[in-house]
């Protein structure tokens, strides 16, 4: 079918559809064909709305095909993948292993007085009693932690703790007994 547009304050034509796309054509520009009436505006064809639809992005089989026609390859270095390692099955139950000991805890723990610190608040003063438990509680776990220096001075605390405890105990033991006789 033939198109002729009015452009420019001229008539030109007569186009094909395909001459039409090299054409800068606008919706409203005043075209007419073999059928009309009158000129229209070229968005009032059905058949030249593909003119002015949105233009889609190519696929991509369109774009590689472009590509392929476009690329010269003797200037395209090589592409090196990685290649895919074999990787072993997951250990579900993995066997233990030695663990090497800690150079802080080659050392032996030092002792925490906690059998001592708690008779000595069960049988002599039970405030500081309580103390005593304290420091020796934390003796274990700060050897555990490593902090050989910290569970050294926690066990000479707790055995301070129990000696002042057993001392002051036994020193109010003959108070306490008169006051129970009165």
């Amino acid at each position: 079918m033939e198109y002729w547009i009015f452009l420019n304050n001229e008539k030109q034509g007569p186009y094909t559809l395909t001459d039409l796309q090299q054409v800068e054509l606008s919706p409203d520009t005043l075209v007419w064909r073999d059928g009309l009436n009158r000129w229209v505006e070229a968005q009032e064809i059905e058949e030249l709305e593909i003119l002015f639809a949105p233009k889609q992005p190519p696929t991509f089989e369109e774009e590689a095909k472009s590509n392929q026609s476009n690329v010269n390859c003797n200037n395209i270095p090589p592409i090196y993948l990685p290649q895919e390692k074999e990787v072993a099955p997951p250990q579900y139950y993995p066997q233990p292993q030695a663990m090497e000991p800690r150079q802080e805890q080659q050392k032996p723990c030092p002792p925490n007085y906690l059998v001592w610190a708690i008779l000595s608040t069960l049988c002599c003063c039970q405030p500081l009693g309580i103390v005593a438990i304290i420091f020796a509680a934390n003796v274990n776990s700060k050897y555990n932690r490593g902090d050989y220096e910290g569970a050294v001075k926690n066990s000479e605390r707790a055995a301070l703790w129990v000696i002042l405890s057993f001392v002051i105990g036994l020193a109010t033991l003959p108070i306490q007994m008169l006051v129970s006789l009165l």
